[in-house]
């Protein structure tokens, strides 16, 4: 779906929120909903949410569904599953419930549109002292990062995958920006087009 293939190249999420006493930042389904809304009505598609109530091992998950449609009905999802907090201080069922669900839709999305999470700590117990995150350590240059690609599309080739033009063609223009974020993109268009042929 190469509408889904652009948005993901071009969205940027802030991390909107704050938390801990503003000691990091983080982000929630409501900022990656908003920093999407300007690129779905010229890709002329849609995203839903929704929510089912799973029991696993007598404990209760709510596992959210994020799914982009295209105006040829071509659609893909995303879903991710958080567990109800059974001993949150202060909050009621419904509170936890929801909290539950928010954490697993923003995870959705974050699948769909390959929003990094890994710093992320909205998700995390607070009521102990904690370290703000530590940023992940970048690669060398942008030859390791082009090895890396060249080596995840020599797999899909050995694996017989065919790789689909839109593909090729975002991983080409943005290998010539050389961009060590645009690169990152690359691979995880790889890593997810590598998941869905499984």
């Amino acid at each position: 779906m190469k509408e889904l293939i652009e948005i993901q190249a071009e969205l940027k999420a802030s991390k909107g929120q704050a938390g801990f006493a503003n000691r990091y930042k983080y982000r929630n389904c409501d900022d990656i909903m908003e920093a999407l809304k300007p690129f779905l009505k010229p890709q002329k598609c849609y995203v839903t949410l929704s929510d089912k109530i799973i029991e696993v091992g007598g404990r209760i998950y709510v596992e959210s569904t994020a799914k982009i449609r295209n105006e040829a009905g071509e659609h893909e999802e995303v879903t991710a599953s958080a567990r109800e907090n059974e001993h949150k201080a202060g909050m009621d069922d419904a509170q936890c419930t929801g909290t539950a669900s928010s954490y697993a839709r923003k995870t959705a999305l974050g699948g769909l549109f390959l929003i990094d999470d890994s710093d992320d700590l909205d998700g995390e117990d607070h009521s102990k002292q904690h370290q703000p995150a530590k940023q992940q350590p970048k690669p060398n240059n942008d030859k390791d990062l082009i090895k890396r690609i060249n080596d995840g599309m020599t797999a899909l080739n050995k694996a017989k995958i065919e790789i689909p033009s839109e593909i090729l063609a975002v991983i080409k223009d943005l290998s010539k920006k050389k961009s060590p974020e645009l690169i990152s993109i690359h691979l995880k268009l790889l890593e997810l087009y590598k998941k869905g042929k499984k």
